[in-house]
C-alpha cells in the first residue's frame, strides 16, 4: 500500500487551517495517524513565521496565509514578496517549491545550459521554467509537438505544466 498523502506531505498547512477551527493538531485522531514529532515541527515553523501563537491563535498574517492554496512558508513567501513588489519572479519559485523540480533527473546537460553560473537550485530550475515558456508560446500550434520539444530540452513536461497551473492560480 502507498504511504499515505498525511505521512508524506508538510503538515505546516494542516495545522494551521485546525488552529483557525480551533482545534490542535497534536490532540486528534487521524485515520492514518502522522508522527507526533512532525505536528510539533509544524508548529515550531508556523511561530517562527508569525503564523501562529502559542498552540492555537492564529495571527492575522497566519489567517491570510491559511486562505492559499499552498504550504504556509510559500504563503509567508509569496504575501512578503507582494508588499515588497516582486510577486510576479517569487511567484515562479514558489511554484517550482511547490511542485518540484521541472528537469529530467538523467538530463543533466539542461541544467548547465538553464543557468550556468547559477549555484542556486530554485534560480536554476526558474531559468529552466522561462526556456519551457519560450518552448510553450512558439509550438502553440501543436500540443504534442509542444511536449516534444520540451522533453528535448530536458524538461518533464507534466511537471512543467504543472507549475504553470500553479503559478497561474
Amino acid at each position: 500500500y502507498p504511504t499515505p498523502e498525511i505521512q508524506r506531505v508538510f503538515l505546516d498547512q494542516l495545522v494551521l487551517r485546525l488552529a483557525q477551527q480551533g482545534l490542535d493538531a497534536e490532540k486528534l485522531s487521524f485515520l492514518h495517524q502522522p508522527d507526533q514529532a512532525r505536528l510539533r515541527q509544524a508548529k515550531h515553523s508556523l511561530r517562527f513565521l508569525g503564523l501562529l501563537q502559542g498552540d492555537l491563535a492564529v495571527t492575522p498574517l497566519g489567517d491570510e496565509v491559511a486562505a492559499l492554496p499552498i504550504s504556509a512558508r510559500t504563503g509567508k513567501m509569496l504575501l512578503e514578496a507582494h508588499k515588497r513588489g516582486v510577486s510576479d519572479s517569487v511567484l515562479t519559485a514558489a511554484s517550482i517549491l511547490e511542485v518540484g523540480a521541472i528537469h529530467q533527473r538523467d538530463f543533466p546537460a539542461c541544467l548547465a545550459a538553464a543557468n550556468p553560473d547559477s549555484d542556486s537550485d530554485i534560480l536554476t530550475q526558474a531559468s529552466l521554467f522561462q526556456l519551457g515558456c519560450k518552448v510553450a508560446a512558439e509550438s502553440s500550434s501543436s500540443p504534442v509537438e509542444c511536449q516534444q520539444r520540451l522533453s528535448a530540452l530536458g524538461l518533464v513536461p507534466r511537471l512543467f505544466f504543472k507549475v504553470l497551473e500553479t503559478r497561474h492560480h
